[in-house]
C-alpha cells in the first residue's frame, strides 16, 4: 500500500493543476476564436467533432499507449506533454489571427495529449482507492480539485490574454503550463506508484463482484456520458452567444467560464459522504444555471448561475466517480474503467458538438441558442443524470436484498 502524507498529496495535487491550467486555455482559444471569425455552428461543432475522435479512434488501435497508462500514470501525463511544449512554442511563434486551419490542428494535437492525460489521472486514482491509500470519494475530489482549478485558472488567463495581446500569447501560456507537469516526477516517487507491482488478481475476491454491480457500473457510465453532453453544450452555446452580442469580448466570456470554474473547484472541498440526495441537488442547480446563465442579464447574476452550473456539475461528476471507484477490486480494474470513463467522455464530447451545429442549422428559425442550451440542461441533469444515479444506487444494494 502506498504511503505518503497529505503535505505531499497536497503538493501532487497543486502540481497537476498548474499543468491542467493549459486544458482550460486551449478550449477557450479555439472556441473564441473560431465564433469571432464568423465560422459557423456547424463548422465549430465539426471541429470539436474532429478534435475529440482522433484521440478516441487513437486509444482503440494503440494498446502499448494503454498498457502504459496502465503501469506508469504519472510518466504518461508527463511526456506526452513535453511534446506538447514543442507543438505550443511553435504555434506561438507562427500563428496568425485568421489561421485558423493551424490552429485546428495544434488544437486537435493538444487535445490528444490532454485525453492520454485525463486517462492517466483517472487510472491513477482508482489505483489509489483500490490500494487502500485514498477512500473512493477523497480520490474522486481530489481529481476534480486538480482538474477544475487548472480549468477555471486557464479559461480566465486565455479570455484576458485573447483580448488584450492576442491568440499568440495565449500558446506562450499554454507552453509554460505543460512545461511544468516535469515537477511531478519528483513527487511521485513519494507514491511509490511507479515501481509498485501491480497487486496479483485474486479469484476469490473477483467472485463478489456480481453481475449485479457490473450493471451499475454500466449505468455509472451512462451517467459520465451525459454528463459530457452537459460540458459540451456549455463550451459550444455560449461562446457562441456572447460573441454574437455586440460589446462582449474573449475577457467577458473568459471569466463566465472562470465562475463555473470556481463554481466547480468548490464543489470539491465539500464531502458529501453518500448522501445522494446531494447529487439530485447538484443536478437542479445546473438546470437553473443553464437556463439563466445565457440570458441578458446584469453580470453579477450571469456569474452566479455559471458558478451554480460548475458546482452542480462537479459535485454530480464527483458522486459518479466516486460510485465507480468503490466498485472497482484490482489495479487491472482500475486501469480498465478509467478507458473506459475516458472514452465515452470523449466520444460524446466529439459528438455533441456536431449534432448541436445540425440542430441549430437546421432549426435556426425559430430554436433561438438560448433555448437550445436550457433544453439540454434540462434533459441532461434534469432527467437523465438523476435517473442514472437512481439505477446504479438500486443494482449497488440488490445483492444485500438477496442475501
Amino acid at each position: 500500500m502506498p504511503k505518503f502524507s497529505k503535505l505531499t498529496l497536497a503538493l501532487f495535487v497543486a502540481l497537476l493543476s498548474l499543468t491542467m491550467v493549459g486544458e482550460g486555455m486551449i478550449t477557450v482559444t479555439l472556441l473564441w476564436t473560431s465564433a469571432s471569425i464568423g465560422q459557423s455552428p456547424l463548422f465549430i461543432g465539426t471541429v470539436l467533432f474532429v478534435m475529440n475522435l482522433v484521440p478516441f479512434v487513437a486509444q482503440l488501435f494503440f494498446k502499448p499507449m494503454r498498457r502504459a497508462i496502465a503501469d506508469r500514470p504519472v510518466a504518461m501525463i508527463v511526456l506526452p506533454r513535453m511534446c506538447g511544449v514543442l507543438i505550443t512554442l511553435f504555434a506561438g511563434f507562427t500563428f496568425s489571427d485568421t489561421g485558423l486551419l493551424s490552429l485546428i490542428v495544434v488544437a486537435s494535437c493538444l487535445t490528444f495529449i490532454t485525453f492520454i492525460s485525463q486517462q492517466c489521472i483517472e487510472t491513477l486514482m482508482g489505483q489509489l482507492t483500490v490500494s487502500g491509500a485514498l477512500d473512493a470519494q477523497t480520490s474522486a475530489r481530489l481529481s476534480q480539485t486538480a482538474l477544475q482549478t487548472g480549468v477555471f485558472i486557464g479559461n480566465a488567463t486565455a479570455g484576458l490574454l485573447i483580448a488584450h495581446f492576442g491568440t499568440a500569447y495565449v500558446f506562450f501560456g499554454i507552453a509554460a503550463s505543460f512545461a511544468s507537469s516535469v515537477l511531478l516526477l519528483f513527487v511521485a516517487p513519494a507514491f511509490h506508484i511507479e515501481n509498485t507491482p501491480a497487486p496479483v488478481a485474486q479469484t476469490a475476491q473477483r467472485t463478489s463482484i456480481t453481475a449485479t454491480a457490473d450493471i451499475g457500473l454500466w449505468f455509472l457510465l451512462i451517467g459520465m456520458g451525459i454528463l459530457a453532453v452537459q460540458l459540451s453544450g456549455f463550451n459550444f452555446f455560449v461562446p457562441l452567444i456572447y460573441e454574437g452580442r455586440a460589446g462582449e469580448s474573449a475577457a467577458v466570456y473568459g471569466t463566465v467560464s472562470a465562475a463555473a470554474g470556481v463554481g466547480a473547484l468548490f464543489a470539491t472541498f465539500i464531502r458529501s459522504g453518500n448522501k445522494t440526495s446531494l447529487g439530485y441537488i447538484a443536478c437542479i442547480a445546473v438546470v437553473a444555471g443553464d437556463v439563466i446563465v445565457t440570458q441578458d442579464l446584469p453580470f453579477l447574476y450571469v456569474v452566479i448561475a455559471a458558478f451554480c452550473i460548475g458546482f452542480g456539475f462537479n459535485m454530480s461528476r464527483i458522486r459518479l466517480r466516486q460510485a465507480i471507484f468503490e466498485r472497482l477490486s484490482s489495479k487491472e480494474e482500475s486501469a480498465a474503467w478509467g478507458g473506459r470513463v475516458t472514452l465515452v467522455f470523449r466520444s460524446v464530447t466529439a459528438g455533441a458538438p456536431l449534432a448541436f451545429g445540425l440542430l441549430i442549422t437546421n432549426t435556426a428559425t425559430f430554436l433561438d441558442n438560448s433555448i437550445a442550451f436550457a433544453a439540454i440542461g434540462i434533459l441532461a441533469m434534469g432527467i437523465g443524470v438523476p435517473v442514472t444515479l437512481l439505477m446504479s444506487n438500486q443494482k449497488k444494494r440488490s445483492p444485500i436484498h438477496a442475501h
